[in-house]
């Protein structure tokens, strides 16, 4: 008889004694709700204070020149016979002839005054890329890497003002490997997978494992005289490539 009480007593219990419980979602493994994946933003990446500065041409052309001024653009090897500065001068100024009147043009030159932008990108200023490129005297180390992270800065605050539409195109003259510290590589990827920038190389003798000379990503013209340097520069004229767009990530 104690013994049937003893069960009574304990189912009583079991109905009537215990407290409700809440459910706790940790016993369970159930995460709790995360954030929904961030979406990485799209060059030119503008940001709502930038809006107001809307180009009226959104679908204007732009070409941004690295002139090499090192030293070694002095000498005579794979130009010809010419100094290379000056065959590089010379096909530069033939070049912005045929550039439209419409394109932006921009010029940024390492030489013995230094690492700079000489003429910012613009329409009316011809004249004055001709005077800086006249004035270029070789003499200064290759610093490619800050020379083509400027002109990508300079592209992109351009891309910007124009919501991303019309031609980007930087154009780097060059002959030689970048000095120590200096290497191009690193900004060079980034253009190329982060961006729809199209990179021209003309190079006198720079070499196929140079980060400026890549099949398929980076338009390549070797410069051994005037008439290739300046077919080189005439490819920045031709229309945009479709694996230029295929290639940017």
């Amino acid at each position: 008889m104690n013994y049937l009480k003893y069960i009574s007593l304990l189912m009583l219990l079991s109905l009537f004694g215990c407290e409700q419980t809440t459910f706790d979602p940790s016993l369970n493994n159930v995460k709790p709700d995360t954030p929904e994946e961030t979406v990485n933003p799209v060059w030119p990446f503008i940001n709502e204070d930038e809006k107001n500065k809307i180009s009226p041409d959104l679908l204007r052309k732009n070409i941004y020149i690295v002139f090499d001024g090192s030293g070694s653009m002095a000498d005579r090897d794979c130009s010809g016979g010419s100094p290379k500065i000056n065959v590089a001068r010379t096909a530069f100024k033939d070049f912005l002839g045929k550039v439209p009147n419409e394109a932006n043009v921009g010029l940024h030159i390492f030489d013995r005054k230094g690492n700079r932008e000489v003429v910012p990108l613009g329409i009316n200023n011809r004249d004055g890329l001709t005077q800086a490129i006249n004035a270029v005297v070789p003499r200064s180390g290759t610093p490619l890497g800050p020379a083509i992270e400027n002109a990508y800065i300079q592209i992109t605050n351009q891309a910007k003002n124009q919501l991303g539409y019309g031609e980007y195109h930087i154009v780097v003259i060059t002959d030689g490997i970048a000095n120590s510290g200096h290497e191009p590589e690193s900004i060079v990827n980034t253009i190329l997978f982060e961006s729809p920038v199209i990179m021209h190389t003309i190079g006198f003798c720079i070499g196929t494992r140079h980060a400026l000379n890549k099949p398929g990503q980076v338009f390549y013209k070797a410069a051994d005289d005037r008439q290739s340097l300046a077919e080189g520069l005439q490819g920045v004229l031709a229309e945009s490539p479709d694996y230029a767009v295929i290639n940017f990530q």
